[in-house]
C-alpha cells in the first residue's frame, strides 16, 4: 500500500490488517544474532546487542509499467541510500517499511557513537531514532560518529526474522 502524497512513502502491511503507519517500528527482542529478512516490503532487522548503530540501505524500484523512473529506459532505478542512525536500548527488532514496488539492493549496518548533544527524533521503545529518512534535513553524520577503521557488522539473512504476530502498529 502506497501513502497517496509520496510515492515512495514507506507503509508496509501485516496480517490481520494491521499496519505500519510511520515506516518504522521497534520492539524489544532477545536474539541471538545480528540478522535480517525482507518479507512483503517490509525489512526486519534483529539487534542483539544494546548500542549506537548505523543501518544504511538501499532499495531499487520499478514502477507498473516497468520501465525505470528516473531514465524512462531501465526496468529498475536505484534511490539514494536511507540512513538511520539510532541507540539502541535493549536487544531490538526493528521493522523498516520499504516501497511495494522496491527490492533491497543492499544493506549494511555499523556500530559507532551517538554524539553527547545529538537530541532523539523519535521514542521507539527500546531504540531511539537520532537521523532518519523521515527528517531530510537532519544528517546521521551530524549525530553519528563512525570509526573507519570499524568494519561493517556481519548480517546474515534469515527468514524468521520477520514473525508477523509480534510486529504492532506504533499507534
Amino acid at each position: 500500500m502506497l501513502d497517496s502524497y509520496d510515492e515512495y512513502a514507506p507503509i508496509a502491511p501485516f496480517s490481520g490488517g494491521t499496519f505500519l503507519m510511520s515506516g518504522f517500528a521497534a520492539e524489544e527482542q532477545v536474539s541471538q544474532a545480528f540478522e535480517w529478512q525482507v518479507r512483503d516490503a517490509l525489512l526486519c532487522v534483529n539487534i542483539p546487542e544494546a548500542g549506537d548503530y548505523l543501518l544504511t540501505y538501499t532499495e531499487n524500484h520499478r514502477n507498473h509499467s516497468g520501465i525505470g523512473l528516473l531514465t524512462g529506459t531501465a526496468e529498475t532505478e536505484a534511490a539514494p541510500a536511507s540512513y538511520i542512525a539510532f541507540q539502541a536500548y535493549a536487544p531490538a527488532r526493528i521493522f523498516i517499511g520499504l516501497a511495494a514496488d522496491a527490492h533491497l539492493e543492499s544493506l549494511q549496518l555499523q556500530r559507532g557513537t551517538i554524539a553527547d548533544d545529538a537530541m532523539g527524533l523519535y521514542d521507539d521503545g527500546p531504540v531511539i531514532r537520532f537521523a532518519t529518512p523521515s527528517i531530510p534535513t537532519i544528517f546521521w553524520s551530524d549525530v553519528f560518529f563512525l570509526d573507519p577503521t570499524t568494519p561493517p557488522i556481519f548480517m546474515k539473512q534469515r527468514e524468521s526474522v520477520c514473525a508477523q504476530d509480534s510486529v504492532r502498529s506504533p499507534y
